[in-house]
């Protein structure tokens, strides 16, 4: 059989997704991480004006998704006063935007997530499987334990009903434990799982052999 495919118009494709790096602080070291590191954030104003620049689209389904560093290090009041302005301009264009936000969930607290809930977004989480994976991948910046601290924040956010996932990035150190991982997600409470493999490593034969026969 000859499967054949025709590309639908731009305005029939799947959602539209703008990614802004709203911050470039972090609180954790991650070993594979290719954002550089400073103390800066993006202002409300380019805030509100990817918003403007995402309605311009010609599709409905529009998708907003904060990324940092850690974007929970951008002063919350700017979430508040974005989706704000965003939900007056839903109104006014008859779009819809999906609000999506990858953190490390360390800074996760009832406030800011019953702020999330109401508003719709969905927290995508960073962990990268067991204790040891996590923290050979992401640990502190001072080199210490970071699974402890993260997991503890998991309780509160399964009990409030958020939509959420986990982002599970494979590095070659941890090539060899993906299995081990994923069931260590599912045991931890996740349904969704995405997994990666990190960028801008460099991946030894062995690591190779190890990925495909997780």
């Amino acid at each position: 059989m000859i499967e054949t495919r025709t590309e639908l118009p731009i305005a029939q494709q799947s959602a539209v997704r703008l990614v802004l790096l709203v911050t470039y602080k972090c609180n954790l070291g991650c070993r594979y991480c290719f954002v550089p590191k400073a103390d800066a954030h993006m202002p409300l104003r380019t805030l509100r004006r990817a918003v403007d620049f995402l309605l311009s689209s010609r599709k409905k389904g529009l998708q907003i998704h904060f990324f940092g560093a850690e974007p929970l290090l951008l002063p919350f009041a700017s979430y508040r006063k974005m989706v704000s302005y965003a939900r007056r301009r839903m109104a006014e264009t008859g779009k819809k935007i999906d609000f999506i936000l990858t953190t490390t969930g360390v800074l996760l607290d009832d406030d800011k997530i019953a702020f999330f809930k109401k508003t719709g977004f969905t927290i995508e989480l960073s962990i990268d499987g067991t204790p040891l994976s996590q923290n050979l991948n992401r640990p502190q910046k001072s080199g210490r334990d970071s699974y402890g601290i993260l997991v503890k924040n998991l309780p509160r956010i399964f009990r409030s009903g958020i939509s959420h996932r986990v982002s599970m990035v494979i590095s070659p150190q941890t090539a060899p434990y993906v299995s081990s991982n994923f069931c260590h997600m599912i045991r931890l409470g996740f349904r969704r799982v995405f997994m990666m493999t990190a960028c801008g490593m460099e991946w030894p034969p062995e690591s190779l052999r190890g990925l495909r026969a997780q």
